[in-house]
Order: structure tokens, then C-alpha cells, then sequence
């Protein structure tokens, strides 16, 4: 959290609770729960608390039995799904912690999203349970990140906008403060110092116009909110096909793979959770002229609205990088070669590898290879329909009208709730944590009372 002084803490300064905003506020840094300008931010960060789960307590008992007698090419599917998760994870919690949680101003919003950081990263040793516990070599698996362009290029727009973020946090304004605290800090010459913070400023005013645009304030507020509309995608919409995929393969496929499964479920709760809170955040900058950023939601003089236009091109951008996503995770085969038992699996997407394959006397299956139910037109309606939720989560029209609610999204709404899982009777296991009763989906079914919205 950003205090006043630019300082970890500013002990000596007294908190003004009226000046105390999200973003650009005024504070001493002091973690301090004694008010909350928006009692949301209590209710959301204490039900992400409310929810903890320990990876390690799953079991993947069966699937250490039942994954490897999957065909190659749904195997192929999941190790995809399961390598870009961790990739995406890894960058939330990063980037939540390193780029956006340092300029938040308020106490109880740093809480909230502090809270979710953590989450994150329970995620990615979530996914590092199932993979060593599961593979043989789960390196093998975590390179793959590495080599598979597919996956590397699909955190692109998230790794640059936190990168955005991470800038303002080293603006022109922050280098010279902290030159004035290591003045003080170090120097018992007060007259000296007095001179020297003098020269300081006077450069400070005569730099100021030649400062590229991004360390302009209101430049620094539209990456802010071009990045609380990003998250807010990336939570609500761009694992929602990795979760698909993997909640069919299990239901599919004989629940061969129960233990990931429940992982995943506990994850997509999680996620559910974490769009509640960008969504609160969007919301609550679009509604309090207070906070500084309201103006950013209307038309400007010349009839341009920036948050409509931007959060369009974000959502459209997420929707056609998904379709692109889900069509390369149906596009896996089986590879087999004569006179062995060995079967690979290859991505018919990626012809550099089947041209390889093919000229070492490797036979490329066409057909029979797909998840039954799961076509690109279902994934497309499935994220047509997403798309369209995100967006009226945040005040906006329908990007696709012809979207419905089919049966698949009706079977995934049902299939993904955490309180609907049956345990067997050699598994006790249940996912409801006594330490918190999850209520799913916060998302879809809860609301906030109006007075806490």
C-alpha cells in the first residue's frame, strides 16, 4: 500500500479518514480496520478468508490409478489446461502483489485484494499437488510452458498491463521523493537540506511537461482501470473454457480423474469470488465522484466514452483469444506408428510437429478424437454467453445477443458447484470446508444488499 510519505509507513502522520480513497489518496500506510468507507470490501475479503482450502488435503488417490489409462490425446488436453493455469496463476499472483496492490491508498481495499493474492498463489501449489503427486516427471510438464508457444502467447495483454501498472509505480514524482527522504535520512544539515529539497523542486517543475504521458495522472488512472477491467475478464472468462474442458473430460471419461476435479471446483469458486471483487471495484469507481475516476465512465466533450470503448475491446479481445483456445484444445489426435503399441498425441493446429512426426513413419488419427458434447460452436455460445454475464456485472450491454443459456452452460453451472459434489462410499472427502460453508455462486446468485453496494 502506497502511504504519504512514500515511506512503508509514515507513523508520524494522522489519518484523515475523509481523504483515505482507493486510489491517489492520502494515508499513513498503517494497516488500521477501524472504519470502512465500503462495508463490501469487509464482506468479500472475509468470505475469501471464510473459504481456504489446502491443496495437499485433496486426494488424488484415483487419479494416481486412472490417468493413464485416458487416451493420449485427452491427456494431451488436460497437461495443456493444467500448463497454462499455472502459467496465468503465477502472473496474478505476481502481479497482484508486485504491480497493482503498491498503489492502492486504502487500507481495507489493500486487505480485499491482498486476500486474493494469496488464493492465487494456492492455486499454483494446487497445481503443483496434482502434477507431482500424478506425473512421473512433473518438470517435464512445467517446461512445456516454455516450449509451447500456444500457451506462452496467451498471458501476452496481462503481462503488459501489469507491466503498465509496475511503471507508475517508479513515476518521476516517487524517484524525487524518495531523493528527498534519502536527503533527510542521511544529512544532519538542515539548511543543507533545505537547499538541496529547493533545487529538487525547481528541476521537478521544469521537468514536469517533458514526462511522457503515462506518469500523468489521469493517464495513470486510465491504465488502472484498463487493468481492474483486464483482471475482471481474466477471472470471469479466460479459464472458464480450462474448466469446461477439464469438468467433461472427468464426466466423460468415467471420473478418472475425481481429485483434479475437485481441485478445479474449489478454484472456479474461487475465481467466482475474485470477479466479485473487481466487479465491486469497477462499480464503486464508476459510482463515487469521490474516488477521481468517475469522469473516465462518461463522454467526453467530444462525445468519446474511454471505459466503454476500452472494456469492449478488452472483452473482445479475451472472447477471440478463448474461441482461438478452445479450438486448439479440440484439436488434439492420437498419433500411432506401425508395428508398435506406443501412442502419441499431437495438435493437428501445430503442423511443424505433425510434418516432424509424419516424416518419422508416424499415422496421424482424424477421427473419433472428440469430448462428447463439445463442439467449437458450443464453446463459442459458452463464451458468447460469459462474455455477455462479465459485462452486465459491470453496467454494459450485450456484445452478443444471440447468446443462450444451452444445456451445456446449464450442466456446467450445476456440475462446477462445490456444495453439489456426492462423495462415494470409499471417499469420505468432502469439499465444503467446515472452516468456511461456500456458498456458490456468488457470481450468479448473490447480492449485495443495496446500502452495501
Amino acid at each position: 500500500m502506497k502511504s504519504e510519505c512514500n515511506k512503508i509507513l509514515c507513523p508520524a502522520y494522522k489519518d484523515e479518514i475523509d481523504k483515505i480513497t482507493m486510489f491517489f489518496g492520502k494515508n499513513s500506510g498503517i494497516q488500521r480496520y477501524d472504519f470502512y468507507h465500503y462495508p463490501t470490501t469487509k464482506i468479500l475479503e472475509r468470505k475469501m478468508r471464510g473459504a481456504f482450502w489446502n491443496p495437499d488435503e485433496i486426494s488424488l488417490k484415483n487419479d494416481i490409478l486412472n490417468y493413464f489409462t485416458l487416451p493420449a490425446w485427452v491427456r494431451a488436453i488436460f497437461e495443456a489446461n493444467i500448463s497454462f493455469q499455472t502459467l496465468m496463476d503465477s502472473g496474478q499472483n505476481i502481479g497482484l502483489d508486485e504491480s497493482l496492490i503498491p498503489l492502492i491508498t486504502s487500507p481495507e481495499v489493500e486487505a480485499m485484494v491482498k486476500t486474493q493474492a494469496y488464493f492465487e498463489l494456492i492455486h499454483s501449489l494446487a497445481y503443483a499437488h496434482n502434477l507431482i503427486t500424478v506425473f512421473p516427471d512433473p518438470t517435464k510438464i512445467y517446461d512445456t510452458i516454455s516450449l509451447n508457444k500456444f500457451i506462452q502467447h496467451r498471458v501476452d495483454s496481462e503481462i503488459q498491463i501489469y507491466s503498465k501498472l509496475k511503471e507508475l509505480n517508479i513515476s518521476n514524482d516517487s524517484l524525487l521523493n524518495i531523493l528527498k527522504n534519502r536527503i533527510n535520512d542521511y544529512s544532519k544539515n538542515e539548511t543543507l537540506n533545505k537547499n538541496l529539497i529547493k533545487i529538487i523542486n525547481d528541476i521537478s517543475y521544469k521537468l514536469k511537461g517533458l514526462f511522457n504521458k503515462k506518469n500523468q495522472i489521469e493517464e495513470d488512472k486510465k491504465t488502472i482501470l484498463e487493468a481492474l477491467v483486464r483482471i475482471n475478464a481474466l477471472e470471469g472468462l479466460k479459464f472458464y473454457v480450462s474448466f469446461l474442458m477439464t469438468y467433461k473430460i472427468n464426466d466423460e471419461f468415467g471420473n478418472k480423474i475425481p481429485g483434479a476435479t475437485k481441485i478445479i471446483k474449489l478454484i472456479n469458486f474461487d475465481e467466482d469470488l475474485h470477479v466479485a471483487v473487481f466487479q465491486f471495484l469497477i462499480n464503486t469507481l464508476r459510482r463515487e465522484e469521490k474516488e477521481g475516476f468517475s469522469h473516465l465512465f462518461k463522454d467526453d466533450e467530444n462525445g468519446n466514452n474511454f471505459f466503454n470503448d476500452m472494456v469492449y475491446k478488452v472483452y473482445k479481445e479475451t472472447y477471440e483469444n478463448e474461441l482461438n483456445w478452445g479450438d486448439y484444445l479440440l484439436n488434439f489426435t492420437d498419433v500411432y506408428k506401425k508395428d508398435t503399441d506406443e501412442i502419441l498425441s499431437v495438435n493437428l493446429l501445430d503442423k511443424e510437429s505433425c510434418d516432424k512426426l509424419v516424416s518419422k513413419g508416424w499415422t496421424i488419427g482424424y477421427d473419433g478424437n472428440t469430448i462428447p458434447g463439445l463442439t467449437k460452436e458450443v464453446v463459442d455460445n459458452f463464451l458468447q454467453y460469459y462474455t455477455n454475464f462479465r459485462l452486465a456485472g459491470i453496467g454494459m450491454k450485450k456484445m452478443f445477443p444471440k447468446a443462450k443459456e444451452d444445456n451445456t452452460i446449464k450442466w456446467f453451472k450445476s456440475y462446477k458447484n462445490v456444495n453439489n459434489e456426492r462423495t462415494a462410499a470409499q471417499e469420505t472427502e468432502i469439499l465444503a470446508y467446515s472452516i468456511g460453508q461456500m456458498v456458490d455462486d456468488i457470481d450468479e446468485t448473490y447480492t449485495f444488499p443495496e446500502n452495501l453496494k
